[in-house]
């Protein structure tokens, strides 16, 4: 219960007392993010318009086109912004914690986390796939009702247990904790298949331990909804330093 309370009074204490650089650090996330949704918002518009098949067919190029873009600048962004609130927490100096002063020493994260995005990615449409089969099967075959709730089971224990991957990702290419300074020569599909297989190492034994921290921040995503997302200027980075406190202790405990 000690470590349970201390790692959320850490992480809350970060962002509370770094706040003007978090939200400075965040701001390009946020502008990105709002036009992301707005072009969204615009693309499902012209479905509804009323105009011309043509018209519509040329709105929803257009508006997906400047989304992939803006999306794919959103994804940089944010890795850039994880790694360097991880790596402020770890090292406990805050002194650096701005996004306009460290971007050449974080563009070598963009590929390795691109790489990460793409391997997730096709591991998550597999599994919708698989439970878009299942649903599908269901009509005919009631009993599969259990197979189903066993691969949603299954995208839990999976989610808890490659949680830290991230954070190890970052810790790889920017080496702020010293850990995996052997790693170094690793390619980036290499480092990227080690973070996966090391958060899977550092969580044995935490399953419910996690399950019930990630439970117990259920009032954060509903500050987040009632407020129309503006909460997300202080819950995005207070969810970030739990995870990077959460990595220094494990890290910590396997050391001692």
């Amino acid at each position: 219960l000690f470590m349970f309370g201390s790692i959320k009074t850490t992480a809350f204490s970060f962002v509370k007392t770094n706040f003007d650089k978090v939200v400075m650090l965040m701001i390009p996330y946020f502008v990105l993010a709002l036009c992301s949704g707005y072009l969204s918002l615009m693309n499902s518009n012209s479905h509804s318009a009323g105009y011309t098949y043509t018209y519509n067919a040329t709105s929803t190029l257009n508006y997906s086109g400047f989304n992939g873009i803006i999306s794919f600048f959103l994804s940089i962004v944010t890795c850039i912004a994880i790694a360097q609130i991880y790596k402020a927490i770890y090292k406990g100096d805050y002194s650096k914690l701005s996004l306009a002063g460290s971007v050449d020493g974080f563009l070598p994260l963009i590929p390795a986390f691109l790489i990460y995005s793409i391997f997730l990615g096709l591991l998550i449409y597999l599994i919708v796939l698989i439970g878009a089969v299942l649903v599908f099967t269901m009509l005919f075959y009631p009993f599969l009702i259990f197979v189903l709730l066993a691969v949603l089971i299954g995208i839990v224990y999976l989610t808890v247990r490659l949680s830290l991957s991230e954070m190890i990702l970052s810790d790889l290419i920017l080496d702020f904790s010293g850990n995996y300074s052997d790693k170094k020569e690793l390619n980036l599909l290499q480092k990227v298949m080690f973070s996966l297989k090391e958060s899977w190492r550092l969580t044995k034994g935490q399953f419910w331990f996690l399950i019930v921290l990630g439970l117990s921040l259920i009032g954060w995503y509903f500050l987040v909804i009632i407020s129309a997302g503006l909460a997300i200027v202080f819950v995005g980075p207070y969810f970030m330093a739990i995870n990077a406190t959460l990595y220094k202790h494990l890290i910590d405990s396997y050391k001692e």
